[in-house]
């Protein structure tokens, strides 16, 4: 770049070409998320929202456990993104929760966890259970200030109660000798009166 002095008061002064370097970092803004990455339930986000809910259904008493693992993220692009950092709150029961630790410094396209979710089937009933992601979206340094960033992920699932005991085979086959029995000395004295 060259540069003179055009004033008319001002002597002309010779300046000398100075080359000039300029560098800049846009950076994507921190997006907190949830994601599924094993085990039972459906797993759905609610589209343009942060809101994502995992659902194990209907299941029968006492059947088994059901049990999940899903993670906190940041789904801002991994290229120039702003950092993530978070803590979790939960509201409602019905679940056992185990992972959910604070984290810091979660770069675009990062995970944390896991948090295992496990849905216990010994009590009937509707079960839901909420975590929420209070996030701080970041970048060290930068001229704009930090900015909340939060998801919420419900846990949903439905225990019904069992239909009564269904009796083994043994025991039809005892009933069906019983009707059989019945049958055959109703027919006979039908047949002795005659």
């Amino acid at each position: 770049m060259a540069l003179a002095s055009h004033d008319s008061e001002l002597a002309d002064v010779a300046l000398s070409a100075a080359p000039v370097s300029l560098s800049a970092q846009v950076n994507n803004y921190a997006l907190a998320g949830f994601g599924k990455t094993s085990g039972d339930g459906i797993f759905a986000q609610t589209p343009g929202t942060t809101d994502y809910v995992l659902n194990f259904g209907k299941v029968s008493q006492g059947a088994s456990a059901f049990s999940t693992t899903v993670v906190a993220e940041n789904l801002a692009p991994s290229l120039y993104s702003d950092f993530l950092s978070g803590d979790f709150t939960t509201t409602g029961s019905g679940f056992q929760i185990v992972g959910l630790n604070a984290f810091n410094g979660l770069g675009g396209g990062g995970q944390t966890g896991p948090i295992d979710v496990t849905f216990n089937t010994s009590t009937a009933g509707s079960f839901s259970e909420t975590i929420d992601l209070l996030g701080t979206g970041y970048y060290a340094g930068a001229a704009y200030s930090p900015y909340t960033v939060d998801a919420a992920l419900t846990i949903e699932g439905t225990v019904t109660g069992g239909a009564g005991a269904v009796p083994e085979p043994s025991t039809w086959a005892m009933m069906g000798l019983g009707f059989l029995g019945l049958g055959l000395i109703g027919w006979r004295s039908r047949r002795a009166v005659a």
